[in-house]
């Protein structure tokens, strides 16, 4: 399972290099590129927010809800 695993990574860290090399310019001054990375990480832990928040309500995670209010009581 490992072989795989590092397989996988390895492609994926040589693919995202050769799709950088295509789109950022010789200057090395690309704010574009930047600007789509920093949005698409956003939706990624935006997303991963959402699906853990609600994979933590259905198995009934006690962090996944608010804390309960403390109320005084009056003897």
């Amino acid at each position: 399972m490992f072989a795989v695993n590092d397989t996988t990574f390895n492609l994926a860290y040589v693919l995202g290099m050769a799709v950088a090399a295509r789109f950022i310019p010789d200057a090395g001054r690309s704010p574009a590129p930047l600007a789509i990375a920093a949005v698409g990480y956003g939706c990624l832990a935006l997303g991963y927010a959402v699906a853990g928040g609600r994979w933590a309500r259905k198995v009934g995670d006690e962090g996944s809800s608010p804390a309960p209010t403390v109320t005084a009581v009056r003897r």
